[in-house]
């Protein structure tokens, strides 16, 4: 038997803005609500209502969390990819409680609804503070590789820059 997962892909509208938190083991995680809601024409009015809305919570981890948590705001319109499941558990007050989780593996703007700009994350600070010097210089060549992106090494900036190089060193700050 093959290792197999449901997928789902939801299109709604972010409920709250995404909470950034840290685990015990130093893992990020990121939840917020999410509305899928079933539109359809009134028959007395003829506008457009929600006829029923389904609210799900959506959990990531890692990079998308921290990603997510600098992206997407209540309100947003989003598209949701990842691996649905029900969670269950028993309430202060002694009752059970169950609420559909999606565990994402893909989020982004739903761009029937309004334009982004794409704007790649860079943590080179990271691999600098594990003494990871050659993964900073892959990450500095993976900005400036496919475009004219470079990383200002006293401000940390992504900025766009002629031929000079860009040497890596201990004082590189890069917002992350």
């Amino acid at each position: 038997m093959t290792n197999r997962r449901s997928e789902l892909t939801i299109h709604g509208w972010a409920g709250t803005t995404p909470e950034l938190r840290e685990t015990a083991n130093h893992n990020k995680v990121a939840s917020f609500r999410i509305a899928d809601s079933v539109r359809q024409r009134d028959g007395e009015t003829g506008n457009w209502i929600d006829a029923k809305t389904t609210w799900y919570t959506v959990r990531m981890w890692g990079r998308l969390a921290e990603n997510v948590a600098e992206s997407v705001r209540k309100s947003d319109p989003v598209v949701v990819t990842g691996h649905p499941w029900l969670e269950t558990w028993t309430n202060a007050d002694g009752e059970p409680v169950t609420q559909l989780v999606i565990d994402a593996y893909s989020i982004g703007p739903d761009l029937n609804f309004g334009t982004s700009r794409y704007s790649r994350t860079v943590r080179i600070v990271e691999e600098l503070g594990k003494g990871n010097n050659e993964a900073a210089e892959a990450a500095v060549d993976d900005v400036a590789g496919d475009s004219d992106r470079r990383v200002d090494a006293e401000t940390g900036e992504l900025t766009n820059a002629g031929d000079e190089e860009l040497e890596v060193d201990d004082t590189l700050r890069v917002p992350v």
